[in-house]
C-alpha cells in the first residue's frame, strides 16, 4: 500500500499539463476522446475552445469569450459578421497570447489541436508563436497538403487525420489516440542540459557539406556547439529568427546564399526566405561570416523556370529540382544585396571568397558546364567594392570544399569572436 501511495505521489509530482485547442461546436466529442487519453496517461488537460459560431458541445476550461476578449473583441460580435477569415484571425490572436503566457508562467508543458482548415490556420498561428523544442502536435485534414503555411520554421508534428474530424469511428480514434500520446510522450521527455557554451549556427546546401563538416569539427574542438540550417528558404528563416530570439549566441557562418537569389529572382519561391536574410547576425551585433556559396546558380523546382531565365543553362540537379546558372546581370545584383546587408551590420563581420569555386558545378570538370572564372571574378570585384571598410575581406585561392577553406573560414571567424 506504502508503494502504490509513493507511486502515485511521484506521478502527481512529475505531471506534465497539455493545452488542447478545438472549435468546440464542431468538434466536441473528438475532443473528449483525447482528453481522456491525455489524461489515462496521468496528466492535466485544459481545454480551449477557438470556436465561434454554434454552443459548444463540451465544456472548456479556456472559453471562446475568453479568447475573443484576449484579442478585444467579442464572440457576438464575431458571429455577427459572418466572416470566417476575420474570425479566425482574431482568434488566433487572442489564443496567442493566452497560450505564451500559459508557457511562460510555466503552466502547460505541450499543445495539441485538432482542425479542419478555419481550425487548423487558428490554432497553427498559436503553435507557430511557442519556441522551437516545445512540444506541438496538430492533426488536421490539411496535412497531407503543402503544409508550409501551418509549420512556418516551428517544429510543429503535423500527423494527417486521414478522416475528416466529424465524429469517432474506428479509424479516427486510432489516429486521434496517436496523437494525443504523441504529445504526452513529448512533454514527458526530459532533456538535461550541461554547462551552456556558445551555440554558432552555420548555413549550407548539400553543395558546402563537405565544408561545413570540416568547420564544424574544427569550431567543436575549440568549445562551440554547432547547429546546421539547409538553406532552402525556411531553414536560412529558422536561423536567422534563433539568432533574433538569443538562442543562437555564438555566430553565424552562411555558406549559401541561394536563398538571398531566391528573393531577388523568385520571390515566393521554394527558396525565398524573405528580405532580411543574412540581416539577424549583424543587427544583434555576434560574429557573421559570410561565404558566397552557389552564387553560381540558382535553383527552381522542375518544369517552373520562370521565362527570364529559359535561355541560361540549366541542369537537372534531381527529379524535382533544376537548378540555372546566372550570369552577369544576376551575379552582379547578388554582390550589391549582399553588400548591403552585411554593410548595415553592428556586430564583427567578414566575407570569405573561396576564389577557385562556389559550388561543385563551378569546376572545369563539371558535366552541368557552368564552369566561368570570368563571371565569378566581376562578382568577386563587385562585392569587394561595395564593402564597407568595417567588413573584412579575405579571398583564398580555393575551391568552396576545399580543407584550405574551410581551415581559413575557421580562423576568420574564430578571430571576429575572439576565441583563436
Amino acid at each position: 500500500m506504502k508503494n502504490k501511495e509513493n507511486k502515485d505521489e511521484l506521478m502527481t509530482a512529475n505531471k506534465k499539463s497539455i493545452l488542447l485547442i478545438a472549435t468546440l461546436d464542431t468538434k466536441g466529442a473528438e475532443t473528449e476522446y483525447i482528453k481522456k487519453i491525455i489524461e489515462r496517461m496521468a496528466q492535466n488537460v485544459i481545454v480551449a475552445d477557438d470556436g465561434v459560431l454554434d454552443e459548444p458541445q463540451l465544456k472548456a476550461d479556456i472559453s471562446r469569450h475568453e479568447i475573443a476578449s484576449a484579442a478585444g473583441s467579442s464572440i457576438s460580435a464575431l458571429a455577427s459578421q459572418r466572416d470566417e477569415g476575420k474570425a479566425s484571425e482574431v482568434m488566433a490572436k487572442g489564443l496567442t497570447k493566452i497560450a505564451r503566457d500559459l508557457y511562460e508562467d510555466g503552466k502547460i508543458d505541450g499543445v495539441i489541436s485538432i482542425g479542419g482548415s478555419f481550425g487548423t490556420t487558428t490554432a497553427s498561428t498559436v503553435l507557430k508563436a511557442l519556441p522551437v523544442g516545445f512540444p506541438k502536435v496538430m492533426v488536421s485534414t490539411m496535412a497531407s497538403r503543402d503544409v508550409r503555411p501551418y509549420v512556418g520554421t516551428k517544429d510543429i508534428t503535423m500527423i494527417y487525420s486521414v478522416t475528416d474530424i466529424f465524429g469517432l469511428n474506428r479509424i479516427s480514434k486510432k489516429i486521434l489516440a496517436n496523437a494525443a500520446a504523441a504529445v504526452a510522450g513529448m512533454a514527458s521527455v526530459d532533456i538535461s542540459e550541461g554547462a551552456k557554451i556558445p551555440l554558432v549556427g552555420i548555413s549550407l546546401t548539400g553543395e558546402q557539406f563537405i565544408a561545413a563538416k570540416m568547420i564544424k569539427k574544427i569550431l567543436e574542438s575549440k568549445g562551440y556547439e554547432v547547429v546546421n540550417f539547409h538553406a532552402v528558404g525556411s531553414g536560412g528563416k529558422g536561423l536567422e529568427e534563433l539568432v533574433k530570439s538569443g538562442e543562437i549566441d555564438g555566430g553565424v557562418i552562411d555558406l549559401a546564399v541561394q536563398e538571398v537569389y531566391s528573393n531577388l529572382f523568385d520571390p515566393g519561391g521554394m527558396f525565398d526566405s524573405g528580405p532580411d536574410r543574412l540581416e539577424a547576425a549583424g543587427e544583434v551585433g555576434i560574429p557573421h561570416v559570410i561565404a558566397p556559396g552557389c552564387a553560381d546558380f540558382i535553383s527552381f523546382p522542375a518544369g517552373q523556370i520562370p521565362p527570364k531565365f529559359k535561355g541560361h543553362k540549366a541542369h537537372m540537379h534531381n527529379p524535382s529540382l533544376v537548378v540555372v546558372k546566372t550570369e552577369r546581370n544576376e551575379v552582379l545584383k547578388l554582390a550589391e544585396t549582399i553588400s548591403e546587408k552585411i554593410n548595415k551590420g553592428k556586430g564583427p563581420r567578414a566575407v570569405v571568397i573561396p576564389t577557385e569555386g562556389f559550388s561543385r558545378y563551378d569546376k572545369l570538370d563539371s558535366p552541368a558546364g557552368f564552369y566561368d572564372p570570368e563571371t565569378r571574378k566581376e562578382f568577386v570585384a563587385e562585392l569587394k567594392k561595395r564593402l564597407d571598410p568595417s567588413v573584412r575581406y579575405v579571398a583564398v585561392k580555393a575551391h568552396i570544399n576545399d580543407p584550405k577553406f574551410a581551415d581559413t573560414i575557421t580562423e576568420v571567424f574564430l578571430e571576429l569572436g575572439g576565441t583563436k
